[in-house]
């Protein structure tokens, strides 16, 4: 006999069918179905987590290629970035400028660059108009002959 024969004949039911034995009987069926809709939940947050991280792979592929181009054009404007200026003074070198004349003509070109900067935002004239022949310092513009 095991433990669980001698606790049902110590309990003594009077039949088959007693509270005890249904209430155990209960219990039983409560606890498989419950193992069961358990395991199918499993089951079922197991094959979505699967096709989740299926999906994540597909969608870090695309990613993974754009932050290489990324990478790609970041080098690439930075070399130019940097390649600029470096043109900028060989051509001053190759002309032979003296330093007044290479500092007037970086002016110009900051110059030309604020008035396209400005034509393109559609800002206006009166953003850019004192590096246009003078400068205007309060109420007095001084003229620079240009």
């Amino acid at each position: 006999m095991t433990s669980a024969d001698h606790g049902l004949i110590l309990d003594a039911p009077d039949g088959i069918w007693s509270l005890h034995v249904l209430f155990e009987i209960g219990m039983v069926v409560g606890s498989l179905t419950f193992a069961v809709v358990s395991f199918r939940g499993w089951r079922r947050s197991a094959a979505a987590l699967s096709r989740t991280r299926l999906s994540l792979e597909e969608s870090q592929s695309p990613l993974m290629q754009r932050e290489a181009e990324g990478d790609v054009w970041r080098k690439s404007a930075e070399s130019a970035l940097t390649g600029f200026p470096e043109a900028i003074n060989r051509q001053f070198d190759a002309w032979q400028l003296a330093r007044a004349e290479r500092d007037v003509a970086l002016l110009i070109l900051k110059r030309n660059a604020l008035r396209s900067s400005c034509r393109i935002s559609c800002c206006p004239r009166a953003a850019w108009r004192g590096y246009e022949g003078g400068t205007s310092y309060g109420t007095t513009t001084v003229r620079t002959g240009a």
